[in-house]
């Protein structure tokens, strides 16, 4: 579903601030612009102190940065007169594709919220007078606060799955650099275990003997590399069924005394590895397109990659 667009975010945040009394809205205003040192010290005080939040912060960098930039978001977002809500609504959003691109989960943003806006209404309850209710004055802080969350988070979740997906496609690029070697390795590897194979049965080895697909060159690779790169295609659930089935069934019956269950295993052993190779290749296919993503005279990655290798 396609999200509000920048007009109607600020056609909204401007009918939430003009149904509030102009001598509210002042009021705070002015409690925002006499402590809004106080409300940033606050807010980093407790980020800092919480575990999860410190990961991201340095003493350091809250205060030759965000301490100052704190304070002129609380300027902007509690001014009476807003010359430009659409200015306010990019402001908000700037914020969320920063939270994304450094990846700072979203509970952490809301609680942060959460800790400014009790700091507000702690001040808030302590300074109104009985002209002022200070209940009102809650409610309009709470929804202006509300408001530059929803439009954060909408920014944040937009830029998270741009950031995932090229994550994802970075991955897949990094790992199958080369799609036409890669396919023939595997090929030759499957049918070197396939070989392998036959000729221990023709040898009559023991079943606890006989080569396992998933120790072999092609399921090493296959468990290790492909697994993870191919990671959600529908092909892998199939291809890891098929080499569950191969060592763990119709290798035990192999050693079966009927002549008959043993024909049926190796011609079910033949058909996988055939299936497994049909299956590699339409996975192989699809992450040729891939090879875009590398510049045609150098090799080297284009900037598609930029922000992910950053």
């Amino acid at each position: 579903m396609r999200y509000k667009d920048k007009h109607q975010l600020a056609a909204e945040w401007q009918s939430l601030l003009e149904r509030t009394p102009l001598a509210l809205r002042q009021a705070v205003e002015t409690l925002v612009e006499s402590r809004r040192d106080i409300f940033a010290d606050h807010f980093y005080q407790v980020m800092l102190e919480d575990p999860h939040a410190s990961l991201f912060l340095s003493n350091e960098q809250v205060k030759n940065r965000l301490h100052p930039s704190m304070q002129r978001w609380l300027s902007a977002m509690f001014a009476v007169e807003h010359a430009d809500f659409e200015s306010l609504v990019e402001q908000q959003e700037k914020v969320g594709q920063v939270h994304a691109r450094i990846d700072i989960p979203v509970n952490l943003v809301l609680n942060g919220a959460r800790q400014l806006k009790q700091a507000l209404y702690e001040h808030i309850n302590s300074t109104f007078s009985a002209e002022l209710s200070s209940g009102d004055a809650a409610v309009y802080v709470s929804d202006h606060i509300d408001m530059a969350m929803e439009i954060m988070s909408h920014a944040y979740s937009v830029a998270n799955n741009r950031n995932t997906r090229m994550e994802e496609a970075y991955k897949l690029f990094s790992l199958t650099q080369s799609i036409g070697d890669e396919r023939e390795r595997q090929r030759s590897a499957l049918l070197d275990w396939e070989n392998a194979l036959m000729f221990a049965v023709a040898a009559q080895q023991a079943t606890t003997a006989l080569p396992r697909l998933a120790s072999s060159e092609f399921g090493l690779w296959y468990h290790h590399k492909a697994c993870h790169a191919f990671e959600g295609a529908p092909e892998i659930t199939t291809i890891s069924q098929h080499v569950r089935r191969v060592d763990e069934e119709w290798l035990a019956q192999l050693g079966d005394s009927d002549s008959q269950r043993r024909l049926t295993a190796l011609s079910s052993i033949r058909d996988a590895a055939r299936t497994i190779l049909m299956l590699l290749d339409d996975v192989l296919d699809r992450a040729s397109g891939l090879e875009a993503g590398r510049d045609s005279l150098t090799r080297l990655l284009n900037r598609k990659f930029l922000s992910v290798v950053l």
